[in-house]
């Protein structure tokens, strides 16, 4: 439907290739629908609000519930029931859905709903929720049941991927991966990323607690790789969540600022709590790690490296500080045995802090006992600020565009006279305060009115009492002969749907106005973007990246030289282009999602490609060469671990196949009869895993 009132309810829906229910710009209630053989998207909405209760999904579709374009979008609602029985090999994902906005008291809930993933899925994920520009209103996922048996995972539990968002809360989920799937390193529990680090830096309120991650047994080798994985999203409070059997139990990587840790239990883990840094692709600045009342299982072998491993490399110390609790009966006093610490904290030095005994047991989750996460400057970020960071390249580029940024949308957090203001000032009128400019003018594009809010409010009132009001009256009317059906009965009513009518009709007529203002504000952030002048491939990456952003908000339609551009900024190098590839990736169609190392964490952590023997042979060294070609190219990799090379245009479709023989290290090939464009280029071992992707370009 197309600004559309639609309810749908105990209906089938089969044999669909594009979208089962569709509604734009309207409100859609979907309950007690079944959803059974199918290829596309059984429930789709653009920038309409959805109410999906009790519905069952299974089949083979792409996406169960997409809802995209929410930045007017009063409510998103999937919850009461519904289940998903996931066994096919299209599926991509369970719930994808993009948060509504700051705008009209908007509210996403994904709550009480079943997720059973078996037969041979991969790359699939139960729930992602997607922010992009400031959503500020509470977001739960919670009572959610999700079972992975999948042969074939890397699948991912519960995703969030947030943009400069406030007040996500994910409580009460149980995740169970199975026992199958074994030698694959691939499952992730609870993941939690930024859509782009520059404006997911300043974040608070953020809540996971409550929660259970279960892998099977073999933690070694088991599918489950990381229970919770959070990677440069800050003001987050995890409490009381129970990760069980798997390679990490909580990783935080990258700049997570400081993280508040509090009576969570991890068990039976190659490394129960997992704290590393900068690599080559990654922004830096771990902060303090407070943590109160959390504990190891550490009967033998339950960590098998270590209970704590603190790793972040370059010159900022950081100093953790871990309280415990101290009981008066078994197991008494808890620490982690000092062999299963890394680095081992000693009395006096640097690491003084990690472990420390409170003389009485308390509920470490009381909210009273923490303040919340406050905005502020991490570690790295104060560092530069006081011009002492270490960092060069693009990692320094990117620090200082996302310190900047921060300064910018945060004026209290750079006081007259501070070295923050100072900091600040200094790049006034630089291709980092453009950039600057581009993010908060698309913040404020996104904002509503006082006033407008006050009308909304006030129509939507008056639309719910008109309802309610009918309902009421409809309640008391005698419907045994047709009889009372009279002239006055037909006025009545009528007199009550045009209450509901015209409030609907203002609710309309301002949604109407207020998406032609902000259309207009975004295409003036456009413009001011496109105007940016560059010299930096650093730079032009940026302002690349910008121009997708914007368009994805403008709801621009996705066509060929739009994805090409997407395609072609996520495969460029990071050391040249810096953050910018990483983000951009978050712009590629679910399928070529696993084309992208950058996309849920660096290559190490989707897990390494292994061998039919379960030996790590990690990604080959890949080189096409001319790039760009008119269709004659030379191939070569090592190590000699490939069995097939792939080529795929940017839709996913295979245009070429080469089986190769073991011993093979290089091939030459003429692609002259492809057309023009941008093509992947993939090695594959013998299990179908990629080791090595390229973008080729062919320019006849």
């Amino acid at each position: 439907g197309y600004r559309s009132i639609v309810t749908s309810i105990n209906n089938t829906y089969e044999r669909i290739t594009d979208h089962g229910i569709w509604s734009y710009r309207g409100r859609i209630s979907v309950q007690v629908c079944t959803f059974g053989i199918g290829s596309g998207v059984c429930i789709f909405t653009e920038s309409a609000s959805l109410e999906a209760k009790a519905n069952i999904f299974g089949g083979n579709w792409v996406i169960g519930i997409h809802s995209v374009g929410n930045n007017n979008t009063q409510f998103i609602r999937v919850d009461n029931q519904n289940q998903f029985n996931i066994v096919g090999s299209l599926w991509e994902f369970g719930v994808l859905v993009e948060r509504p906005q700051a705008l009209f008291g908007t509210h996403c809930t994904i709550e009480h709903n079943t997720f059973t993933v078996g037969g041979s899925v991969k790359d699939f994920t139960c729930i992602t929720l997607l922010d992009l520009v400031d959503a500020s209103d509470q977001a739960d996922i919670a009572w959610n049941i999700i079972n992975i048996n999948s042969t074939s995972v890397p699948n991912y539990g519960i995703g969030a991927r947030m943009g400069n968002s406030d007040n996500l809360l994910i409580e009460e989920n149980v995740l169970t991966y199975g026992g199958v799937g074994i030698n694959t390193f691939g499952g992730f529990g609870i993941v939690l990323a930024p859509v782009d680090p520059f404006v997911q830096n300043a974040s608070q309120g953020h809540v996971v607690r409550h929660n259970t991650v279960t892998g099977p047994s073999a933690v070694d080798l088991g599918p489950l790789h990381c229970a919770i994985h959070s990677e440069l999203v800050q003001g987050i409070d995890y409490c009381d969540n129970d990760v069980d059997y798997s390679r990490w139990g909580m990783h935080f990587k990258s700049d997570c600022g400081d993280v508040s840790l509090r009576q969570n239990h991890m068990h039976h883990h190659t490394i129960g709590l997992y704290i590393s840094g900068l690599t080559s692709n990654d922004m830096p600045g771990i902060g303090k790690q407070f943590g109160r009342g959390n504990t190891w299982n550490m009967a033998p072998n339950d960590c098998i490296e270590w209970a704590v491993n603190h790793d972040v490399p370059g010159a900022f110390v950081i100093t953790s500080l871990f309280r415990v609790p101290e009981f008066t009966s078994p197991p008494f006093r808890f620490y982690p045995l000092s062999t299963k610490i890394s680095p081992n904290p000693t009395f006096p030095g640097p690491n003084v802090n990690w472990f420390r005994e409170l003389a009485v047991d308390t509920d470490y989750c009381a909210p009273s006992l923490e303040a919340e996460p406050l905005r502020q400057l991490t570690a790295y970020e104060k560092q530069l600020v006081d011009g002492l960071s270490p960092y060069n390249g693009t990692v320094l580029d990117d620090l200082k565009q996302r310190a900047y940024i921060k300064l910018l949308l945060h004026p209290e957090l750079r006081p007259s006279g501070s070295p923050e203001a100072s900091f600040f000032n200094s790049l006034a009128n630089t291709t980092i305060s453009s950039f600057g400019q581009v993010i908060q003018m698309m913040g404020s594009s996104l904002t509503i009115s006082s006033a407008d809010q006050l009308l909304f409010d006030n129509y939507n009132t008056s639309a719910q009492q008109a309802a309610d009001s009918l309902m009421a009256w409809d309640a008391t009317q005698d419907y045994s002969s047709t009889n009372n059906l009279t002239e006055t009965w037909f006025a009545n009513r009528i007199a009550l749907l045009q209450q509901m009518a015209s409030s609907a009709a203002n609710l309309a007529s301002l949604e109407t106005s207020r998406n032609a203002q902000v259309s207009a504000n975004l295409q003036n952030v456009l413009a001011y973007n496109t105007a940016i002048s560059t010299s930096q491939t650093y730079e032009a990456a940026r302002k690349t990246l910008y121009d997708i952003w914007l368009r994805r908000l403008l709801q621009e339609p996705m066509d060929s030289t739009y994805y090409q551009q997407i395609i072609a900024l996520a495969q460029q190098d990071p050391a040249s282009a810096g953050q910018a590839v990483r983000s951009a990736a978050n712009f590629v169609a679910p399928c070529d999602l696993f084309l992208f190392p950058y996309y849920d964490g660096a290559v190490e952590e989707r897990g390494p490609a292994l061998t039919q023997e379960g030996k790590t042979i990690g990604l080959a060294v890949f080189n096409i060469t001319p790039n760009p070609s008119s269709g004659l190219v030379e191939v070569s990799w090592s190590p000699g671990m490939a069995t097939s090379f792939v080529v795929m245009n940017v839709y996913g479709q295979m245009v070429h196949s080469t089986e190769l023989a073991s011993e093979t290290r290089n091939l030459s090939l003429d692609l002259s009869k492809l057309s023009s464009g941008l093509y992947w280029s993939v090695l594959l071992d013998n299990k179908g895993h990629r080791i090595g992707v390229k973008a080729l370009s062919l320019n006849h």
